[in-house]
């Protein structure tokens, strides 16, 4: 049977579980790391008869930290400082009716169905209200 690891091992893994988590961060691998270091405190109180007494410890620990307070924290840390909404093709502009498509930025759209095309001429310059679930809206300039 395998011996229990000494309670500076434990806390190292850890310390590169806490180092992992830096450069992946997703908040999981930093539970298991607390849940190794508390191991390591308690194998120095505690004695575990086997290693395995000693990883199963450390699972549930992890596992009820991960469980608990993941959540929170990706809410906490995850959010950016400020709200971007830049909507690069909900903007007013102008384009230009070919095929019975706008092009506009340089990219071809369907016309929203509720506008008759018959009202527009070929190589027509239009005016681009909005780009709406990927059809234009548009009017006579």
């Amino acid at each position: 049977m395998l011996s229990i690891m000494d309670f500076y091992t434990l806390i190292a893994i850890g310390i590169a579980l806490i180092a992992f988590e830096v450069f992946i961060y997703s908040f999981i691998l930093i539970w298991f790391a607390f849940g190794f270091i508390i191991v390591g405190v308690l194998t120095l109180f505690l004695n575990f008869s086997t290693l395995y007494w000693q990883l199963a410890t450390v699972c549930i620990i992890s596992l009820l930290l991960l469980v608990s307070f993941r959540k929170s924290f990706l809410k906490r840390f995850s959010k950016p400082e400020k709200e971007i909404s830049d909507n690069f093709f909900n903007e007013k502009g102008f384009g230009i009716i070919k095929n019975r498509k706008l092009l506009y930025k340089a990219t071809y759209w369907e016309i929203d169905e509720s506008i008759d095309l018959d009202d527009f001429n070929e190589e027509e310059k239009v005016e681009v209200i909005e780009i709406k679930v990927n059809k234009a809206v548009i009017k006579k300039r």
